[in-house]
């Protein structure tokens, strides 16, 4: 059984390429840019029609070290997009054409990847959100899930008829169906953009933006910490590497990351009441608030997003994407964190 919950764990990771959650206002650091009489000052348009059609390419690679065991997997899916134009931006469907999981290191998911049920399990599970609409904006970053209700329904339908053809007890899957529903009721359509096409988000940051060629745009965001807590102030920038008119080639780069002040906060306030909750003992408390009086935040955690994109500059699109989120910890001798690698790209269908 263990396999089995593992694979749905993995493939719930992977199908739908999301980093972590944060609450980036990419919209407000577009809006930050205003254009001006600078000479290297570029626009990277989104040619958009009134209507038409999209494929996306995504892999994804989790990396994850706990316990001093590192595991690995990697999940790759390609996409259709067909989007129409509206009063306020673009309805989108999104379909999964394509998906499939390799280079995965846990032995109980190998095992389960040579299962011909697990493999069925696993294509149910990634096509209970295909096709999925949403109301886009004009850079086709997604606002809000359409029928939200009904898309939910479908996902937590999908979990329980895995969980009983996997063989799990109906308390088990009783457990597990509650747990999503606690969840997923938390989400508005709004926010279940961020769970399930934060990749897409992702995709259409630099879609539209206009920027001035080694000068970067900052604005302010937040971060949900991964041990919880209150989310903390964080910084995003935005620039411009290069622009190349006759390779139609623009380079892109974007940062994420707390401000060192928010972190120190959050390591200082939170995370001593977070250990004396866990039941670590008041010497073990003490001493990490004495170590971290004197030391730089990044010393026991690390939270970053870094993107690069190639875009073509005749049609605004990502032609070659790469995001990387680390988030790194360092207590008390125990080191674990995560990475995640989201390659994409994107084309028009004519």
């Amino acid at each position: 059984m263990r396999y089995q919950a593992c694979l749905i764990v993995l493939a719930t990771c992977l199908a739908f390429p999301a980093l972590a959650q944060d609450n980036a206002d990419v919209e407000a650091l577009k809006a930050a840019v205003l254009q001006n009489a600078d000479p290297d000052y570029h626009n990277l348009p989104l040619a958009l029609d009134k209507s038409g059609k999209m494929l996306q390419h995504f892999t994804q690679t989790k990396t994850t070290t706990r316990g001093g065991i590192t595991q690995s997997g990697t999940g790759t899916s390609d996409y259709s997009l067909a989007y129409s134009e509206t009063d306020d931006g673009y309805r989108v469907t999104k379909t999964l054409l394509k998906f499939s999981i390799s280079d995965v290191t846990d032995p109980a998911i190998k095992e389960g990847m040579n299962d011909p049920a697990a493999a069925k399990m696993m294509e149910n599970l990634t096509s209970a959100l295909s096709p999925l609409s949403y109301s886009a904006d004009e850079s086709l970053s997604p606002v809000l899930i359409e029928d939200w209700e009904g898309t939910k329904a479908r996902v937590l339908k999908a979990m329980d008829e895995l969980m009983t053809s996997g063989g799990a007890s109906p308390q088990e899957a009783a457990q597990l169906k509650q747990a999503m529903a606690v969840v997923y009721d938390q989400l508005t359509p709004e926010t279940a953009t961020g769970m399930f096409l934060e990749a897409d988000r992702m995709m259409g940051l630099p879609h539209n933006i206009g920027l001035s060629l080694k000068k970067p745009i900052t604005a302010s965001g937040q971060i949900q910490m991964p041990l919880g807590g209150q989310p903390v102030d964080a910084q995003e920038s935005i620039a411009l590497i290069s622009w190349n008119d006759a390779g139609n080639t623009a380079h892109v780069s974007y940062d994420y990351a707390p401000t060192p002040e928010s972190l120190k906060a959050y390591l200082t306030t939170f995370l001593p009441t977070f250990m004396k909750q866990a039941g670590a003992p008041a010497a073990a408390i003490t001493e990490l608030k004495t170590a971290m009086s004197s030391a730089s935040p990044d010393d026991f955690m690390k939270v970053t997003t870094h993107c690069d994109y190639d875009m073509a500059i005749d049609t605004g699109v990502v032609t070659k994407g790469v995001c990387e989120k680390v988030v790194a910890m360092n207590f008390m001798g125990e080191k674990g964190g995560s990475t995640e690698r989201l390659e994409f790209s994107e084309s028009f269908v004519h």
